[in-house]
């Protein structure tokens, strides 16, 4: 795209990598530039084949040719996330760089379908009103985690005197946390990425009701294989949360 107030009409320099723990205060990471002239007068002349993919990914009918890996995030906790671009300014204007919103996504980490290793787990477990990531003072802003779930599967709990408390069906493809008020409110104009083998269950009954303090049993089957995995989860809730 030509900028027509540069005098040098295409002045894109490079990319600005930002992420936090609230969509409001993002910190930049990483950057990375340009470093050939007339290039090489703003940013750190990096370049940007360190952060390109030797074969382009498409996912959604977009073609991404970059990957920036972000380490030692702790699975269950939300991160915003957004890439911005600059360019290289002049004399007269300094350089301009896009916004957050352009771009910006809230994503869950988890491990991904590949890497999934081990059968299903609960976290935290026992999971303590209130856990670290879902401070809310209403019962629905509460959620606990499965993880290592299989990409499309039916989760189900029950008291364990065999009543079921809740059943869902999980596509790891299409679930953005949606379910969960405290992960994810749709129309807020962000996008939600999660890793495809995490499902936020917000400690509601089937029948719209705040479960109730207490040790709590769960299956899983899957729906390509059929096979199934069974376990345990101890909640404890907190007398100062309201429905």
């Amino acid at each position: 795209m030509v900028d027509p107030t540069s005098p040098i009409g295409k002045d894109f320099e490079g990319y600005r990598i930002y992420i936090g723990d609230d969509r409001d205060t993002l910190s930049l990471v990483s950057q990375y530039d340009l470093a050939t002239p007339p290039h090489d007068t703003t940013g750190f002349n990096t370049g940007l084949d360190v952060v390109r993919m030797a074969t382009p990914l498409v996912e959604g009918g977009i073609t991404y040719r970059y990957k920036f890996t972000i380490d030692h995030l702790r699975d269950g906790f939300k991160y915003f996330a957004a890439v911005t671009s600059y360019d290289t300014g002049d004399p007269n204007i300094e350089s301009l760089e896009s916004g957050f919103a352009q771009n910006e996504v809230m994503a869950v980490t988890g491990p991904a379908p590949g890497e999934r290793g081990g059968g299903v787990t609960v976290f935290p477990n026992p999971y303590r009103v209130e856990a670290s990531w879902d401070r809310g003072a209403q019962a629905r802003d509460h959620y606990l985690w499965f993880s290592n779930l299989p990409q499309q599967c039916t989760l189900q709990i029950f008291t364990l005197a065999g009543d079921l408390v809740f059943t869902t069906d999980f596509d790891g493809a299409t679930y953005d946390g949606s379910n969960a008020r405290g992960i994810f409110t749709p129309g807020t104009g962000i996008r939600s990425v999660l890793s495809g083998t995490t499902y936020g269950w917000d400690l509601i009954t089937r029948q719209g009701q705040a479960v109730a303090s207490g040790l709590y049993l769960w299956a899983v089957r899957d729906k390509r294989t059929g096979a199934r995995q069974t376990g345990k989860v101890l909640i404890v809730k907190s007398d100062r949360e309201n429905f």
